[in-house]
Order: structure tokens, then sequence, then C-alpha cells
């Protein structure tokens, strides 16, 4: 049952990606590392079993931040793409900031959430940074930097064409 949620999973990422950029272009795209960006990082907190092994839910999720950047650099250019990357830096920090301070609350004795409330966001602090510190290492190798900032980098040429090509097998 796992494998078919995952592949709906992925089907519904996938598709909202592709409606968040068709109805608003790379503004589209900037919302939707923004939000991939947080629900990664509460998604990373639930393993599952999938295809004979443990795995984490936000794994599909995150990847689709690395698509949409993709998408901006090969569209847009390296600058807007870089953006998208400080757009999810921004919400991530920010989402952590305000649940850390929203669990500082004494809650009311009727309150049922708080438990697990911080069941969730308690670990945010950690997983943020150890994502913040992945995603910005990654998005420096996925971005094309590697690729355009190196010429021929891939395939020892200067061809634009074969560059273009070089940076789709990056990902």
């Amino acid at each position: 049952m796992n494998e078919l949620l995952w592949f709906l999973m992925l089907v519904v990422n996938f598709s909202l990606i592709i409606v968040a950029y068709r109805l608003w272009g790379k503004t589209g795209l900037y919302v939707w590392v923004a939000i991939a960006t947080i629900i990664a990082n509460v998604q990373v907190i639930k393993t599952v079993s999938l295809f004979w092994m443990a795995a984490t839910l936000g794994n599909i999720v995150y990847a689709t931040s690395f698509l949409a950047t993709d998408i901006l650099s090969e569209n847009h250019g390296k600058k807007e793409a870089k953006r998208a990357v400080y757009i999810g830096f921004f919400s991530l920090i920010s989402t952590t900031v305000i649940m850390q301070i929203a669990l500082a609350f004494e809650p009311h004795h009727s309150d049922f959430s708080q438990e697990h409330l911080s069941a969730i966001f308690g670990l945010l602090p950690r997983i943020a940074l150890a994502s913040l510190a992945a995603t910005g290492v990654l998005s420096y190798m996925t971005s094309g930097h590697m690729i355009s900032g190196r010429r021929g980098f891939l395939t020892g040429s200067t061809s634009g064409s074969e560059i273009t090509q070089a940076r789709w097998y990056r990902s």
C-alpha cells in the first residue's frame, strides 16, 4: 500500500509544481520552493517502509525544490535559481523561529495539541540546520555552477547545446 501512496505523492507533487509554473510562472516556482522546503522538513520526521527498505517521507517534495531551481536556472537564469534557494532558506528559518516561539507559550489546561506540536516542531531546529547545510551544498552543485562555471566540464566541449545537455544529465 505504501508504494501506491508513494506513487500518488510523486504524481501530486510533480503535478503541483507544473500547475504553479503554468499559473504564476517563476513566482509560482518561488512559492513552490517555500512550500516544499517547509513540507519536506516536517515530513522527514516520518519513516515508512517503501520497496523493502526504510525511507523518510520528505524525499519527494524535497526533490521538487531542485526541479524548481533547475527550471528557473534553465529558463530564467542562474540568478533566479539562486533567489529561489534564498526564499527556501528564509521560509524554513521563519517557520522554525515562529514555531519555537509558539511552542514556548504555556498551553491552556484544555489544550490537547502541545504535546503533538512539540513532538513535530521541537525537532525542527536540528532538522532545519541539517537541511540548510544540505540544500546549500546540493543547490550549489546542481544549479549549473559546476557546469556553466566551467565550460565543457562534463563534455570536454564549449558548445552551448552540449553544455545544456550536460546540465540535464546532472538532474
